[in-house]
Formats: structure tokens, sequence, C-alpha cells
């Protein structure tokens, strides 16, 4: 079985969202979120700024996304945030993780 929750892999859904994603606000904390709606399965992936409020408006120039919010219908938004060199996330959501993850790495790959 093929491990895809590493920062690794976080790192290049990471920079598939910057570069194939729009941009949409989902809460009141920060605007123009980065944003991805993955292809396969109802989800949707937003990027929130390492440098917290400084980046309020989301801006990739101004610094780093070190944390990902996954929302699925009628679900609690996930997060997985990027600390060093460990992903952080709530371990009762591993498998839903892993999950969304595996679809998005077949995004990308099939993506030109």
């Amino acid at each position: 079985m093929t491990v895809v929750l590493t920062p690794e892999n976080f790192d290049l859904i990471r920079r598939f969202v910057l570069d194939h994603g729009d941009r949409q606000t989902y809460g009141n904390m920060y605007n123009h979120n980065p944003h991805l709606r993955a292809h396969d399965v109802d989800i949707d992936i937003y990027l929130n700024p390492a440098d917290g409020q400084e980046n309020i408006n989301c801006d990739p120039e101004l610094g780093e996304f070190d944390t990902m919010v996954i929302f699925a219908p009628k679900s609690p938004p996930v997060s997985v945030s990027l600390d060093g060199n460990r992903l952080r996330f709530e371990p009762n959501h591993a498998a839903f993780i892993e999950c969304v993850y595996s679809s998005l790495l077949d995004q990308i790959a099939t993506t030109p």
C-alpha cells in the first residue's frame, strides 16, 4: 500500500491548487483563498496562509500556505497543516484525508 499522507504530497497538492485553482473566500478570517474543486469527488480544497491574518488576502507573493481545509457536503471542514516536516490533523480524519489526497494525486497525474 502506498502512503499518500506525506509532507511531499501536501506540497505537491498545495502547488497544484496554486497553479490550477481559482480564488474563493470560504469564511470571514481570510479573503480570496486559493481554491480547487476536486474533479471526481464533491470536495473543495482551500489553502490558508502560514502567516495568519498578516496575509489576510492570501497573496502567494507574501508567504506560504501551510494549512489545507477540505470541505465535503454535509460534513464539517477537515484541516491538514504542514508543521515543519510533519503533517498535523485529527487522527480520526486520516482515512478521509488519504482518500482525498489519492483523488487529488490522480487528478494531478492526469493534468497536462
